[in-house]
């Protein structure tokens, strides 16, 4: 199931279903978001999450924030997030909710194995925010066929070099074993 962009997305029936032991498998598109914290590096794409009718879970709001878990024979697409600078590759993720609204530091446990100790700081109330955890079993992307267009650039060559950077990222992609989506 892809949900239509631009229509409501009900995450919290998605939740529920995966803690309940039956989750609905379900396709995602996503983008890897620019943000100035210690968040989730994969972000929902195209779906409305109206501020006036968010929908909770767990007593937390909803946010369109996923915290993106790969197994070990998916490649990880964690590593492609500096891309984000480059370009704005899209993502169509396969799989589903776990019913589990996670922190950073749970986060790592479940993709790295890293049971790290609160770090502290400016940014831990960041690490301490929970979004939904998003079990990937297969993903897809879509690469922006004119990156670096949303931001300002000062000159030709910085152009050039901008591009042949999000090329060398595509290529990494492909090497890693990461698929382009179809009707591409």
């Amino acid at each position: 199931m892809l949900p239509v962009p631009g229509k409501k997305l009900l995450i919290a029936p998605l939740l529920l279903a995966g803690a309940s032991g039956q989750p609905r498998h379900v396709r995602l598109r996503s983008h890897h978001p620019i943000g100035g914290c210690a968040c989730p590096s994969f972000s929902l794409s195209d779906y409305d999450f109206g501020s006036d009718d968010r929908e909770s879970y767990e007593g937390a709001m909803i946010d369109p924030w996923i915290y993106a878990v790969f197994p070990d024979n998916v490649p990880n697409a964690h590593q492609f997030e500096a891309s984000k600078f480059l370009g704005a590759t899209r993502y169509e993720l396969t799989g589903y909710f776990s019913g589990r609204l996670i922190d950073f530091y749970q986060w790592a446990a479940a993709q790295n194995n890293e049971h790290e100790q609160p770090i502290g700081g400016d940014d831990e109330s960041d690490r301490r925010a929970r979004y939904a955890e998003f079990c990937v079993e297969d993903w897809c992307y879509r690469p922006d066929p004119t990156p670096v267009l949303h931001k300002e650039v000062l000159s030709p060559a910085e152009i050039a070099a901008d591009r042949a950077a999000y090329a060398r990222v595509l290529s990494d992609m492909k090497r890693a074993g990461a698929k382009l989506c179809a009707n591409h």
